[in-house]
């Protein structure tokens, strides 16, 4: 049990920190903002870049997020069914149904993997005037798929403890 604790509150602590470091993505799209704004309101001179470049920034941004999303406890959730039942039984309900929240993530990681191998197998490139490397972002969502993936974990394990044992983990 105690190394079970240990890998749950590592993973937390690990997810905690990403999201602490995560935050600071948001100064650069706020100056691409900034300056995309300034060049094209008052220089009449738009760029080919800041567009494609934010978005780059708020995928990973988003990528990245969703394991202290979970965390968190702060994804979307349709409580409706199981609001209403005891504890317990939710954990037990949310063990079962979690199994197939795990195929999902291991299918994402894999294929996501597969997907991003192949991206920079070939050098892929944006279509656009611009013309950046993909590659990066689809490594991105890997990696924040993998980080959903460990924190999922953590969560289960502790879900499953509490609907075997009736106490969380501490």
């Amino acid at each position: 049990m105690r190394r079970l604790w240990r890998y749950c509150s590592i993973i937390d602590s690990a997810n905690e920190h990403i999201a602490k470091l995560l935050i600071w993505l948001i100064l650069p799209l706020i100056a691409i903002f900034c300056w995309e704004v300034l060049l094209r309101s008052v220089f009449n001179l738009p760029t080919i870049w800041a567009h494609e470049s934010t978005q780059y920034f708020y995928g990973a941004y988003f990528a990245l997020g969703g394991a202290y999303a979970l965390k968190a406890g702060t994804f979307i959730r349709v409580d409706i069914l199981i609001e209403r039942i005891k504890p317990r039984r939710r954990a037990i309900v949310e063990a079962i149904t979690g199994l197939v929240a795990l195929a999902f993530i291991v299918a994402l990681v894999w294929k996501g993997a597969d997907i991003a191998f192949y991206s920079i197998k070939i050098g892929e490139k944006s279509e656009t005037a611009w013309g950046p490397p993909i590659w990066p972002i689809k490594i991105t969502v890997v990696v924040g798929s993998l980080l959903l993936g460990i924190q999922f974990l953590a969560n289960y394990i502790r879900t499953l403890i509490f609907a075997i044992k009736g106490k969380e983990l501490s």
